[in-house]
């Protein structure tokens, strides 16, 4: 017997041993194993740390058992970066002895924390599909003939979003747990399953079945994979508390699907029904007392594919049921619903939906009803409705917090027939309301609305939208004792017809307090007093004498704020009377934050536009105020310097209305715009089809007047345009710099200028969304005139006279009764010739300049010789023998200006001759230096022919004849000498003196260029 122990024991110990030392000395070649596998049988990218990688043979003894963590497999193309599953632990386990046989059995396969992400696109293609494709070798038996078992699998607190583009599906499942079993390779087999799901959503073609709500389901499902058919055996599924068992089959032999599917409740409630609506499962559902009996069953039979619906059918029945709320003390009770909805054929048109019975009591108010839709295609319907209602009553099981309600509603309702509003068909009905001492009373608001009573009914009973007469009469309403009455006609709902008469008085206050708008409040007191009558087809063909309309109604005390006006409205009092055609404004006095607004005037054409999509709203008003700031209608944004932040105002574009055409006559004593102030403002505003125009514009600005006529534009919004004609006397030149965007674009030399300007000038072009000018979008013309005006310190004037070595006045610049004809061309301004005086000098300038502050100028100035150099006039005055000829000789210089306002580059361009052509200085100096060498030739040859007439009288009167003779020989041989030596002396130091003259220019302007 010792033997025998030590014989087991031994064997235990050999067993232990080889669990342990196994998984050791093979783990590396299973892990390489595995992940060769992978790489041939998988078209994605697997990934998984080789170090989380484990075999065991004691988990599951004797069966080896193989690990991995954070497992996980991320699709190729087109799914790049698409994780299709992420696993937090995966284990499988195999049969041991099974790995010496034909068939492996894997005895199970354990998912923990999956993440499992499944989509299909419109394609068809799928990030399911990622076996990999391989050629089979039909003569490899050895491959063919592996079998695989699986005997259980299950998964843990996993996650499964499902998005299938071709079918518009969409699901997520949250909390995953399931459990199932099966021989899955064989040809037909039971799958026995287990799932829970803490929460599900889906969707199918945008119409939400799941809202959050649980499932749970335990099935036994025969599966015969050769005709991939689906048989439903034992089952029970719950959708939260509502329980469905579900018999017979789905098969999916080819593309089609074939189904034939019975379902119905088991030991169902109309608490389990309940359950089914979103968001139940919160605190307090477990003490909803809801009873009753119920019964949900229906079938689904057929063939679905691209172009067939299967045939359904779904009946609901409940009984005697009541829902009660724990914190409410009147119940829903006696709760009777049959509703039966069917489709015999398939065809989703064919679909009819009949409540034969519906019945509720809201505490001590019944409501009965039937309802019949026939059919999805031309909506034939009837329905029979009846209800009395006690509204405090039913404010005890529907409360509203914050809101009293009182009265008795009734409502009684039959109608039969098709709604077709195309061929403007509805059912024939007949209805009647009313509401007996009303009262509703908000927590928001002290005063109640009281005594609101009223009678009001339907009547169609040929089912003609023609022949439909509404009637609402002696609708009654009280608030602090003041009464509002109303009566009401409306017949015709194709040509609208209607008799309408209101008379009384509104505190909006209350109003706002019982139907509040968000972002908005508003009070006031409202009194009307107005009859209307009439047809809209008349409306629409301007026949307003068929139909009269008139009355007053009168607004006082009137507060409105909103997010888009929170500097408020104010109307302290208007009145307003109306007929057909217009609406005469008789008196308005309010503010809109610190503007005060008085009108007068009418609107036309207001019944059209309320009733007709795209009628235009005409009128004409005229508008006086004290001041007007548009200030407050800017937006405020944050901005921050290099020291502090600070608020800053930019305006925004806004768009005018298209359908609206206004004029205003305007007189406004001060406009506060910007850092602008517009004084004594009046003129003709006209809003048209999206366009402001402005007529005769004038007003005060800046020690100026200006009147303007234009157009602003806001057919584009993103893009306003504008055009501008402009004629402004004596505005102040140094303010327009420092008020204008343009003036400090284009003539960035005012900020150094005083004086003041006048102009006649168009310009257009477009602006930015917050109306700043876009520069390069500008055109425009006219001529500006200065009468005095004077340039200090000008970059411009100083880089000229640096040039020239001389103090033309430090940069000043002064300007006297000038013309200037100037012009904006896409966003360059120009500028032709015009005198101004540079220190006493006279001087032309013309060019253009750019938005970026680019020059492009050209300036001339005649100045004195000795301006352009000592060593030029010493030559001078050496070759025409006059020392004081520097002083008086002019040169009239020409120079280019370029670079930018900031940094100009000035560079000398050369003189101008008296025919208007240019030379250059160079050539000017040597040319007048060969004018005084040609003066002292004339001079010495006529020096020669004095002396030779001399010498001839001399000798004639010694003898006539051979004196003659003599004198002519002598007069021949001097002329000729004298003539040679004169010619070549004044010709050797005429080339002296020029060689001299070049030398001395060329080292001046090497100077200069440097």
């Amino acid at each position: 017997m010792k033997k025998i122990i030590i014989i087991l024991a031994s064997f235990v110990i050999l067993l232990l041993a080889a669990a342990i030392i196994i998984p050791i000395v093979f783990k590396d070649d299973v892990r390489e194993l595995v992940r060769s596998s992978i790489d041939e049988n998988v078209d994605a990218q697997v990934y998984f740390e080789p170090s989380k990688f484990s075999l065991s043979l004691l988990k599951n003894f004797p069966n080896p058992t193989a690990s991995i963590d954070d497992f996980g497999i991320v699709g190729n193309a087109p799914f790049e970066g698409d994780t299709l599953v992420s696993i937090g632990r995966f284990d499988i386990t195999i049969d041991l002895f099974s790995l010496f046989g034909d068939a492996y059995r894997i005895k199970s396969i354990n998912l923990e924390r999956p993440r499992i992400n499944i989509i299909a696109l419109k394609s068809g293609e799928a990030n399911y599909e990622i076996v990999a494709e391989t050629e089979e070798d039909p003569s490899d038996k050895a491959s063919s003939d592996i079998n695989v078992e699986i005997e259980s699998w299950s998964i843990t607190d996993g996650y499964l979003k499902y998005n299938d583009e071709a079918m518009d599906f969409n699901m997520v499942l949250y909390g995953l747990e399931h459990r199932g079993s099966g021989n899955i390779t064989m040809e037909e087999y039971d799958l026995k399953t287990y799932s829970d799901v803490k929460r599900a959503f889906a969707s199918y073609e945008g119409v939400s079945y799941l809202s959050g709500q649980s499932l749970f389901a335990d099935a036994t499902i025969n599966i015969n994979m050769p005709d991939f058919r689906f048989t439903f055996r034992e089952n029970v599924i719950r959708v939260n508390d509502f329980p469905v068992s579900f018999d017979g089959f789905l098969a999916m032999p080819a593309d089609d699907i074939d189904m034939d599917i019975s379902f119905a409740t088991a030991n169902s409630s109309i608490k389990s029904l309940y359950s089914l609506v979103p968001g139940v499962f919160t605190e307090g559902y477990d003490n909803v007392k809801a009873e009753g009996e119920m019964s949900f069953s229906g079938y689904v039979k057929g063939t679905y594919n691209e172009t067939s619906m299967p045939a359904y059918s779904v009946h609901l029945t409940a009984t005697d049921g009541i829902i009660a709320y724990p914190d409410l003390p009147t119940p829903i009770r006696n709760i009777n619903v049959d509703m039966l909805v069917d489709c015999k054929d398939g065809n989703i048109d064919n679909t009819s939906v009949n409540i034969s019975k519906l019945h509720m009591d809201l505490g001590n108010n019944p409501i009965d009803g039937t309802f019949i839709l026939r059919n999805l295609r031309d909506y034939s319907m009837k329905a029979d409705v009846n209800a009395v209602l006690n509204l405090e009553e039913l404010n005890t099981i529907f409360p509203m917090e914050g809101l009293d309600m009182k009265g008795i509603f009734s409502l009684n309702l039959v109608a039969d027939g098709v709604y077709d509003s195309i061929r403007n068909i509805m059912p024939a009905i007949t209805a009647a309301m009313s509401l007996e001492n009303g009262y509703i009373k908000s927590s928001d608001f002290p005063k109640a609305l009281e005594n609101i009573s009223f009678q009001s009914s339907v009547d169609g009973p040929t089912g003609r939208m023609e022949d439909i007469i509404v009637q609402v009469d002696d609708f009654r309403m009280a608030m602090e004792g003041e009464e509002l009455q109303a009566n009401l006609i409306l017949k015709n709902m194709v040509d609208y017809q209607w008799d309408l008469d209101v008379k009384g008085g509104l505190d909006l206050q209350v109003i706002s307090a019982v139907y509040p708008i968000e972002g908005m409040t508003y009070s006031g007191n409202l009194k009307a007093d107005i009859s209307t009558s009439g047809k809209y087809s008349d409306v629409e063909a301007e026949r307003y004498d068929r139909f009269p309309t008139e009355g007053v109604v009168t607004l006082s005390n009137f507060v409105y704020t909103s997010a888009d006006m929170p500097q408020g409205m104010k109307i302290s009092q208007t009145k307003v009377s109306l007929d057909p055609r217009q609406i005469n404004i008789e008196s308005f006095d309010g503010t809109m934050g610190k503007s005060d607004i008085k009108l007068g005037g009418f609107i036309n054409n207001y019944i059209d536009y309320v009733f007709a999509e795209n009628a235009h709203l005409t009128g004409k008003m005229n508008l006086q105020s004290n001041l007007l700031d548009l200030n407050e209608w800017m937006t405020e944004e944050e901005a921050s310097t290099t020291e502090e932040a600070e608020d800053t105002i930019t305006m925004q574009a806004v768009a005018i209305p298209r359908n609206i055409v206004f004029e205003f006559n305007s007189h406004i004593n001060r406009i506060l715009y910007d850092n602008l102030t517009l004084q004594q403002a009046q003129g003709r505003l006209t809003v048209r089809d999206g366009v402001l125009d402005m007529s005769n514009l004038s007003f005060n600005l800046l020690g100026g007047t200006i009147v303007m006529n234009g157009k602003y534009d806001t057919r584009v919004p993103e893009s306003p345009a504008f055009s501008y004609q402009l004629n402004i006397k004596n505005l102040s030149i140094p303010e327009a710099y420092s008020s204008f965007s343009t003036v400090q674009a284009f003539a960035p030399m005012a900020q150094l200028m005083s004086g003041n300007f006048s102009t006649d000038f168009s310009i257009s072009g477009k602006l930015r969304e917050d109306l700043t000018p876009v520069f390069g979008s500008l055109n425009g013309s006219g001529l500006i005139q200065i009468a005095e005006a004077f340039v200090k310190e000008s970059k411009l004037v100083s880089g000229i006279s640096g040039f020239m070595k001389s103090d033309l006045g430090s940069g000043q610049l002064s300007l006297k009764d000038v013309v200037m004809k100037a012009s904006l061309e896409n966003g360059r301004a120009n500028v032709a010739p015009f005198d101004v005086q540079m220190a006493g000098h006279k001087a032309t300038l013309g060019g253009s300049i750019g938005a970026d502050g680019s020059l492009d100028y050209q300036v001339s100035t005649e100045v004195d010789a000795g301006i352009v150099g000592q060593q030029i006039n010493q030559l001078l005055a050496g070759l025409t023998g006059d020392q004081t000829a520097s002083g008086s000789s002019k040169i009239k210089l020409n120079f280019n200006v370029g670079g930018t306002y900031d940094k100009p580059a000035i560079m000398l361009a050369g003189t101008t001759n008296a025919d208007g052509t240019t030379t250059t200085v160079q050539q000017q100096v040597v040319d007048q230096v060969q004018q005084e060498a040609q003066k002292q030739v004339e001079a010495v040859k006529k020096e020669a022919e004095d002396k030779l007439q001399e010498e001839t009288e001399k000798i004639m009167q010694e003898g006539e004849k051979q004196l003659q003779q003599q004198a002519d020989t002598l007069k021949k041989e001097i002329s000729e000498s004298l003539e040679k030596e004169a010619s070549e002396a004044i010709g050797a130091e005429l080339d002296s003196t020029t060689n001299e003259l070049k030398e001395s220019l060329k080292s001046i302007f090497k100077k200069k260029k440097n």
